[in-house]
């Protein structure tokens, strides 16, 4: 039998890019997809060996499911899992409603480390791999993006524990933190609904001057993803972009201080995306 892969958040973006990847490399791919979201780019592909899952990663039925499909299909084993579903929001957290907070830390941490328990016992069968899409977020402060860098600074927490408990059990995990890539999750929303301040509308066109530049696609993200776990000892951590790779060689140089005056400065002139 081929290797069996799990991946989360397939409708478009990262998630699409890497089942696409993983079918080409002759993977069993089980793709969960979001069944609100109304896009959803990896319907068209016909293949035996692609398994869509439609899974709201909070609701734990749905999880039950992808369990029911590893253990019905793949004897209880899985190669590797993916934790790619996450949603963020662009928001000052003082306009932050509290069903939004709940919801961004359920889908980015909560859920993601229910879900990577479910799987640790047919991950243990293969000696497999776990890997966690973070973010930059996972190490520098993101503003109007408050909730989202906690959890990703969370789940590098979750990621560096794990690496050492399954040590004896041969199941590695890695934390990619990527920088900005064409993906949905980068679309800057109107901020209109939630008022009117010269906040909300400083927040709105920082946010568009963030994102504004030419961003690597998707497919980067995936082609590393597919690296690292060919690889025979995973890093813990690792960054892909040249942003990501520009904060993280800063962040580990220089003091905090200075750092943070760094930090504000590269924000300030909306530098988060420099295109490689």
């Amino acid at each position: 039998m081929n290797n069996s892969i799990l991946i989360t958040g397939c409708n478009s973006g990262i998630g699409a890019a890497t089942a696409k990847l993983f079918l080409e490399q002759g993977w069993e791919v089980i793709a969960t997809v979001l069944p609100t979201n109304p896009v959803n780019t990896i319907a068209a592909i016909k293949s035996d060996s692609l398994h869509i899952i439609e899974m709201d990663i909070t609701i734990a039925e749905h999880r039950r499911r992808v369990i029911d499909v590893i253990n019905n299909k793949f004897g209880g084993t899985l190669d590797c899992l993916i934790n790619n579903a996450g949603v963020r929001n662009q928001i000052p957290f003082e306009y932050l409603p509290h069903d939004l907070i709940s919801k961004t830390i359920d889908v980015n941490l909560t859920s993601t480390c229910l879900l990577t328990r479910e799987c640790i016992d047919a991950l243990i069968k293969t000696q497999g791999r776990v890997v966690c899409i973070s973010s930059v977020a996972g190490f520098i402060p993101i503003p109007m993006g408050s909730i989202y860098t906690a959890c990703k600074y969370a789940l590098e927490g979750f990621v560096q524990c794990l690496a050492i408990e399954l040590k004896d059990d041969n199941v590695q995990i890695c934390s990619l933190q990527p920088g900005a890539h064409e993906t949905p999750i980068n679309n800057v929303k109107d901020l209109s609904h939630l008022g009117n301040s010269k906040k909300l509308d400083r927040a709105f066109k920082m946010a568009t001057c963030l994102y504004k530049y030419k961003k690597p696609p998707a497919d980067n993200v995936a082609r590393k993803i597919y690296k690292l776990i060919q690889m025979k000892n995973m890093p813990i951590q690792s960054q892909i972009g040249t942003d990501a790779k520009l904060h993280y060689f800063f962040r580990s140089i220089l003091p905090f201080h200075l750092w943070m005056k760094f930090h504000k400065l590269f924000f300030s002139f909306g530098l988060l995306s420099i295109q490689p």
